[in-house]
């Protein structure tokens, strides 16, 4: 009877509502042995459904057992993509700063905090320093 009780968290604030750990721990009528996060169930469903428009235009693939083409694949993937950072982003929101980047923001340059289109694709350093004879 005492392992059926849910813990309770007070919430003082609303503020702390957005930082208790959301986890789904029964779907329907069935009770999952692990608890999954959310985010953990809609990375490998977008990645699921990646692998199968990509295994679905490529010839040959369809040798790769479906364990391993359906399953173990957006697993891996959605895993990585959740625990890994680059340069301390999440791995997708580094790929659209970099799309943007070469879509949008490429020959621009920041000069005296106004953005202005590069007159050529060339980058001057200037460091301004003198030239001492050392010694």
């Amino acid at each position: 009877m005492e392992e059926n009780k849910q813990k309770k968290i007070t919430i003082y604030s609303y503020s702390k509502v957005w930082k208790v750990e959301k986890k789904i721990y029964t779907i329907q009528n069935l009770v999952l042995p692990v608890p999954i996060d959310p985010w953990q169930v809609l990375y490998f469903v977008l990645t699921w459904a990646v692998f199968n428009m990509i295994f679905g235009v490529l010839p040959g693939v369809h040798n790769v057992p479906v364990v391993i083409r359906s399953m173990i694949l957006p697993f891996l993937v959605s895993r990585f993509l959740l625990t890994k950072k680059l340069d301390g982003k999440n791995p997708i929101r580094y790929s659209i700063g970099i799309i943007r980047f070469l879509a949008w923001e490429q020959g621009k340059v920041m000069e005296r905090f106004h953005l202005i289109a590069s007159k050529s694709h060339t980058i001057k350093i200037s460091w301004n320093c003198s030239e001492g004879t050392g010694g």
